[in-house]
């Protein structure tokens, strides 16, 4: 099939709300699929305020803009490390959610027609910080194969069924939903790093294995990291059409308490208080 869909490329930061407008006014977007964000957990638990000015300032602009603009909707891509964060990413992406449920309740009472909702889910093979590419380079350069702890477990699910979802999910989705795309079981990583070593023909050196052809360490959980990741805070999940989708409804929000915490984050920021911040981000009674 050939597609005749025009594409324009621009080179502009997100948290750059102007440009960002005068992009959409000039072009007049259907959809914003918000997908930016820092997402590295070390790397933003070591910088926090732009992490939470990229993946959390960001999203609150583009909602403003999509309410100023009536943009039919805006998706926003979510994480499981929102589910009980440990993480500032975490954090940063549980925040948007609540941001895009306090716009989905502004949109209603403006009686806008703009309709905002999330879709969360966990890691994707083979993209950006995906240990899959980074197991396959270690073994391509002799190893070893790092692992941060063999209990480790993650969700995974191929580029191809995560765009897909997402896609559906607007077809699907109403203002204010959370959406959760269907995991699986979760995977440990211990066992990614055994079969893509064997991909490769190798086995892995232990204690079982002596003679195995490539080592491997286990370097420690990194900052803000857990054991097991979670996709939702109970199992109150709700079908839809497509059983790959499930609607996540228990999310709750205090209007007012959370207009509170805005301007606490927004202050933090200012002040280049990044100590301040991740207490904010990290407490738990302030994400509800």
């Amino acid at each position: 099939i050939k597609f005749q869909t025009k594409i324009n490329y621009f080179l502009v930061s997100v948290t750059d709300a102007k440009k960002i407008k005068k992009i959409c006014i000039r072009h007049k977007p259907d959809y914003i699929f918000h997908c930016a964000a820092y997402k590295h957990v070390p790397l933003v638990e070591k910088n926090i305020i732009e992490s939470v000015e990229n993946n959390y300032i960001s999203t609150v602009n583009l909602c403003e803009l999509a309410l100023q603009l009536h943009i039919s909707k805006l998706i926003l891509i979510s994480s499981d490390k929102a589910v009980r964060p440990s993480s500032v990413m975490g954090a940063t992406k549980r925040l948007s959610e609540l941001a895009i449920k306090y716009y989905s309740i502004k949109s209603s009472m403006a009686k806008n027609k703009t309709s905002f909702s999330a879709v969360r889910f966990a890691n994707v093979l083979n993209s950006s910080g995906s240990v899959v590419p980074l197991f396959a380079k270690q073994i391509q350069a002799g190893g070893p194969i790092t692992i941060t702890d063999k209990r480790a477990e993650r969700y995974f699910m191929t580029i191809i069924d995560a765009v897909k979802l997402v896609l559906e999910t607007t077809l699907i989705s109403k203002n204010g939903n959370i959406m959760l795309l269907k995991m699986g079981k979760q995977v440990k990583i211990l066992e990614v790093a055994k079969k893509l070593a064997k991909f490769y023909g190798l086995t892995i050196r232990d204690k079982k294995n002596p003679t195995g052809e490539i080592g491997l360490v286990e370097i420690g959980l990194r900052p803000g990291e857990k054991i097991k990741e979670e996709l939702h805070y109970d199992n109150k999940t709700k079908k839809t059409v497509n059983k790959d989708i499930l609607c996540v409804d228990n999310l709750k929000l205090n209007f007012e308490k959370f207009k509170s915490l805005q301007k606490d984050i927004n202050y933090c920021i200012t002040k280049n208080n990044s100590k301040d911040l991740k207490k904010i981000l990290l407490n738990q009674k302030n994400m509800f």
